[in-house]
């Protein structure tokens, strides 16, 4: 598939009608999504022999850009029950007949078929919090019993990123575009710690271009490697009151980072 196939292929998707500002939901762009896929699966790892987490998953265009990419796992994880359920409906926007639809799958039966071994053999059904500081190591986790394609690659997890009920090196690639810690500070970071636990070759994520130092000097102190792909243009439309311009665009790294050489005792 080409980029702009890609790219076309994930237009149908549809972004939060209501975000949630702490939780900094704010859509990405076919644009962005498909860039950092087919980056992905054209100069790093084919995509069509890795499992991924799409940490964050918000509207769930980074894990459909995944899948049409061909990745056969993809584990898509939020902490709000609204997101997930949009976006299994992008899933459907953007899948088409190519899933069929299954009320009763069981969603970590699913997962563990393909092969990831996540340990979460005794997830309880429970509420989530807010998913603030305070209580970001106490969120309860379930899985969400939305309907959803059955035989989509994509899984999906209701969990606080910032605590994680998974296996460390459970996934082969995680990607992710995280909260830029605006509104919960230090967010960033704990969204990429999630990620280099969990990853066992690489990590793709995007961040402000004004954190880039900060940001991999921190990574470098976990024994990983980092570089930034490329620096892109995050469009933000008008999402909230408080927004005054229509658009903004905001500078952003696409940032790749090698975790196999990761240090896991000092991702704290």
């Amino acid at each position: 598939m080409k980029l702009k196939d890609l790219e076309s292929a994930l237009s149908d998707a549809v972004g939060f009608e209501s975000p949630v500002i702490e939780l900094e939901q704010y859509a990405t762009s076919p644009h962005l999504a498909s860039i950092l896929a087919y980056t992905i699966h054209q100069s790093y790892e084919d995509l069509r022999v890795h499992s991924v987490a799409d940490l964050g998953a918000g509207c769930g265009i980074l894990s459909i850009s995944a899948a049409l990419l061909g990745c056969p796992s993809i584990l898509a994880v939020d902490i709000d029950p609204s997101a997930i359920r949009l976006a299994k409906q992008n899933i459907r926007r953007c899948l088409g007949d190519e899933v069929e639809y299954n009320e009763e799958n069981d969603e970590h039966s699913q997962h563990k078929e393909k092969g990831v071994d996540l340990g979460l053999d005794d997830i309880d059904d429970l509420d989530l919090g807010s998913g603030t500081e305070s209580d970001k190591d106490s969120v309860p986790h379930s899985y969400d019993s939305t309907p959803f394609p059955s035989q989509s690659p994509i899984s999906f997890l209701r969990a606080n990123v910032m605590a994680l009920p998974l296996r460390e090196s459970s996934v082969d690639i995680t990607i992710m575009n995280p909260p830029f810690g605006t509104r919960l500070k230090g967010a960033d970071v704990e969204f990429l710690k999630a990620g280099c636990r969990l990853a066992t070759k690489s990590v793709y994520s995007m961040h402000k271009s004004s954190t880039r130092d900060f940001l991999l000097t921190k990574i470098g102190q976990w024994g990983c490697k980092a570089e930034v792909l490329a620096q892109l243009k995050f469009e933000l439309p008008k999402s909230y009151q408080f927004h005054r311009k229509q658009t903004l665009d905001i500078d952003v790294d696409l940032i790749r980072i090698d975790v196999t050489s990761k240090q896991m005792h000092l991702i704290v």
